[in-house]
């Protein structure tokens, strides 16, 4: 900010757009003071702030921080209706009367006008009504899992700083990580390579992870590494 208002050329800036959890970070949440100290510089500027908050009511269950806390902070706000509320797709965007009045012929110029739409709205407002209370279970169970994971030698998962529901799983170099994901995948669970750390597993976690005991979900993860040993 100080190079832009110290330019040569006046440049101003339009808006600042905040996305948490950061999804290229793992899903790294940026923490609430942050977000405070930010918001609260834009506003002493008069610079609209906007919250890409997609995966915003995981972050709320992960912190316990209220969403009416974070949202308030924000001129307008972005939450997924397809990420976890079951929408096959769709998205709300809020604001205020002033930012989001005449908004409608914005979104018929790109395509957002679709007759099916009450399709996404229905599954969405059962997800809505379900998801924090399943997240918060699945969350529970997903820790208990971890500490038993972390007890088989061919795994370490690692929790991150400020993370959500994203965890790295680094095998043991004899495992063969395509065998064990299709092994995993025979087990009704999915599992990916990252994109990034081509050696390390991606697990996210979400409410499927209630569909198993953590007891046949551990077992799964100890006999598909033992299928996929190398030696």
């Amino acid at each position: 900010m100080h190079e832009i208002n110290n330019a040569r050329v006046y440049n101003p800036v339009g808006a600042v757009s905040l996305e948490s959890p950061i999804r290229r970070k793992y899903g790294e949440i940026i923490p609430f003071k942050h977000l405070e100290s930010i918001t609260s510089y834009c506003k002493t500027k008069s610079i609209p702030i906007h919250l890409d908050g997609a995966r915003l009511f995981i972050m709320s269950d992960i912190t316990g921080i209220d969403i009416k806390r974070y949202t308030e902070m924000f001129d307008s706000v972005y939450i997924s209706l397809y990420k976890y509320f079951g929408a096959p797709f769709g998205a709300i965007l809020a604001g205020n009367q002033n930012l989001i009045r005449g908004l409608h012929h914005d979104r018929r110029m790109f395509g957002g006008s679709i007759n099916s739409a009450n399709i996404a709205a229905i599954t969405a407002l059962k997800g809505i009504k379900e998801f924090q209370n399943k997240f918060k279970l699945s969350i529970n169970h997903f820790k208990k899992l971890l500490i038993e994971l972390n007890t088989i030698p061919e795994i370490n998962i690692k929790t991150n700083k400020n993370g959500s529901n994203v965890y790295l799983a680094e095998l043991s170099s004899n495992i063969n990580l395509q065998t064990f994901i299709k092994n995993l995948e025979n087990n009704f669970i999915l599992v990916n390579i990252d994109d990034i750390q081509k050696t390390k597993i991606r697990l996210n976690i979400n409410v499927s992870i209630l569909n198993q005991p953590i007891t046949r979900i551990f077992n799964s993860f100890k006999k598909s590494l033992t299928k996929s040993s190398l030696t």
